[in-house]
Parts: structure tokens; C-alpha cells; sequence
């Protein structure tokens, strides 16, 4: 598998409400977890799961994943202020981009360059 970023949106599948989604995400989670490491998150992936799950009443299941997503991770890619001005440079050509979308998509550019 090749390496790259992966979304918080994997992990909160994996651990919610059943849905056409759960068992690929669940299987994609393992391996960044329990076998060979090859993906690759950023901070927010960390904030985003123990935002959600603890709005969700779990804030010990986001805690759990966390220790474990970041543990286990290849790379940890930090959001530093160049990469939010490049985000916000980004979104004033790319209308229908969000902050959090530009930040995601810049990331591993800006990581790549330094």
C-alpha cells in the first residue's frame, strides 16, 4: 500500500453506527493499527476524534483510538501557520474549498517541500 494521509473520517467509521462503510474502514484502521504502518495523519485527525467522540458521550473510546492511531502512525504531520496561509490563500482561488478541506489538501505538499 502506498503511503499517504488518511482522514479522520476513516476512524470514525470504523468505530460507529453500523453503515455500508464500517468494515472497509475497520480493515484500513487495523492495518494503520496492528500490521505494517503506511499511512500517514495529521494533529487534526487527533483533535477531530476526541472532538467527535466526545460530543458523541465517548470520550474514552477517542482517547483509546488516539493512543493508538499515534502510537502506531508512520508520520505525524503538524498544521503549522504556513500551512494556514496557504490554506487561506487556496480557498480565495477555490470557492467551493473549505478551511479544513484546504488545509487537508495542502498538507502533504507542504510536508513534501520542507
Amino acid at each position: 500500500m502506498t503511503r499517504g494521509p488518511i482522514d479522520t473520517a476513516f476512524f470514525l467509521y470504523a468505530v460507529g453506527r453500523d453503515h455500508e462503510y464500517r468494515e472497509p474502514c475497520r480493515a484500513i484502521v487495523a492495518q494503520l493499527i496492528e500490521n505494517d504502518p503506511t499511512g500517514e495523519v495529521s494533529v487534526e485527525v487527533g483533535e477531530e476524534i476526541l472532538h467527535v467522540l466526545g460530543r458523541r458521550g465517548e470520550a474514552e473510546a477517542g482517547r483509546v483510538l488516539v493512543a493508538h492511531v499515534f502510537g502506531r502512525a508512520q508520520v505525524v504531520n503538524p498544521v503549522v501557520s504556513d500551512d494556514v496561509s496557504a490554506a487561506a490563500d487556496l480557498i480565495a482561488s477555490v470557492a467551493a474549498l473549505d478551511s479544513r478541506g484546504a488545509i487537508h489538501l495542502l498538507r502533504p505538499l507542504v510536508e513534501g517541500s520542507r
